[in-house]
């Protein structure tokens, strides 16, 4: 059976996009599977069930090609979206690229991989005519890609011959909300360290689950407490300060300037990095009109660029602070780094990307290296997928990799 005999057979128009067609396929087969088990089927019904299901079950080879060529297409649809944005990302239209073409290699020789090779290679040059450098950049180097997880710990190596540290352990996490609190699961713990009845009583003025951001199309909203997995707010017992406000409702934030926001007796310097302000002044934009709901779709679709960092203002040392990410975090020692690292370096060492359902990591092209993976120099413009118990190196400055 061939595309065209399969949408024949789903009634199907021929134009239909790779993924549709898998999905009516598998709902076709599902629908016939389920007849044929009920009971008390006429024996005519019966044989035409099954005659049925045989008919669609030799649309399985053709439905396997659609699903490679759906996620071409879906990489190549995320190409496009990157591109649309005011500053898109190098290494993620790179990384869009260098995704879609091994599967092409799954596609047997014939009309649909001839399309799909098409539309790849037209993408390739239509890149490399707007942005020439790109042509430039390498592929991912390791086979297996980037661990799998949406938490990346950057936990501080020890200076050798000493016991300090030179940088908190910097958490960046990629999902579609983003929770604080005193609790193992927010995605930022927030406690009082060290450890003594002072400090207990100081974390227990914050909530298990203080506060929650979540994204609303290319917004970014904050509700004080957690959301349910009905969808409704639970409000927290500590309450919720943004610039001396109390909050209640969900409310969608402006971060035309740094913010400041209160847990219990924890105060956060709460900043934007790369991410467009609303108005000059009001913390607040407006508020959104229903209450969010926990059930998305997983990654980031239509995210705001850059991230949002969350750093301790009254925790000193900060042993911790957290990063919210929705395309790139920089890392070096310009006033635009996330991760403010020693002034001897660059003002952008290195830029980490979470894409694909991996963190990957991108040595800049316009200056000389200072990166080291795992003892190895890389080069300008590599981009290298991040693994749990990598060592990252930013010229002195070291840190343990791990993805949770």
């Amino acid at each position: 059976m061939n595309r065209e005999e399969l949408c024949e057979q789903l009634k199907a128009p021929a134009d239909t996009a790779p993924g549709e067609l898998v999905a009516a396929w598998e709902k076709r087969r599902s629908d016939l599977a389920t007849a044929l088990a009920q009971e008390g089927n006429a024996k005519p019904v019966k044989l035409r069930l099954q005659q049925e299901l045989r008919r669609c079950e030799e649309g399985a080879g053709v439905a396997a090609q659609l699903r490679v060529a759906a996620e071409v297409a879906r990489y190549l649809a995320e190409l496009e979206a990157e591109r649309a944005r005011p500053a898109p990302s190098r290494a993620a239209l790179r990384l869009c690229l260098d995704k879609a073409k091994p599967l092409l290699k799954e596609l047997p020789e014939g009309e649909l991989r001839f399309e799909w090779e098409r539309r790849s290679a037209s993408a390739e040059e239509s890149l490399a005519a707007k942005e020439p450098h790109l042509a430039a950049i390498p592929r991912p180097e390791a086979p297996t890609g980037a661990g799998a997880g949406t938490v990346l710990e950057l936990r501080p190596l020890g200076i050798e011959g000493t016991l300090r540290r030179i940088a908190p352990t910097v958490r960046i996490v990629a999902r579609t909300h983003f929770t604080l609190g005193r609790k193992g699961s927010a995605d930022l713990t927030t406690q009082f360290w060290p450890e003594s009845e002072e400090n207990r009583q100081k974390t227990s003025t914050i909530s298990r689950i203080n506060t929650t951001l979540f994204l609303r199309g290319r917004q970014v909203c904050i509700q004080d407490g957690q959301i349910g997995q009905d969808g409704a707010a639970i409000p927290s017992k500590n309450g919720t300060i943004v610039d001396d406000q109390r909050i209640g409702a969900a409310t969608v934030l402006n971060f035309a300037k740094e913010r400041r926001l209160k847990l219990g007796q924890c105060l956060f310097e709460v900043r934007a990095l790369q991410l467009p302000a609303t108005a000059a002044e009001s913390p607040w934009a407006q508020r959104p009109e229903t209450a969010p709901s926990v059930r998305q779709a997983p990654g980031l679709p239509d995210r705001p660029s850059g991230c949002i960092r969350f750093r301790p203002a009254n925790l000193s040392p900060a042993p911790m602070f957290g990063i919210w990410i929705f395309s790139e975090v920089a890392l070096g020692s310009g006033a635009g780094a996330a991760v403010t690292l020693d002034r001897s370096l660059p003002a952008v060492a290195g830029r980490i990307h979470y894409f694909d359902g991996g963190f990957w990591l991108e040595v800049p092209d316009d200056g000389k290296s200072v990166v080291t993976l795992d003892r190895r120099r890389r080069s300008a413009g590599d981009i290298v997928p991040l693994q749990s118990g990598h060592e990252l190196r930013l010229g002195d400055v070291g840190f343990e990799v791990k993805l949770l």
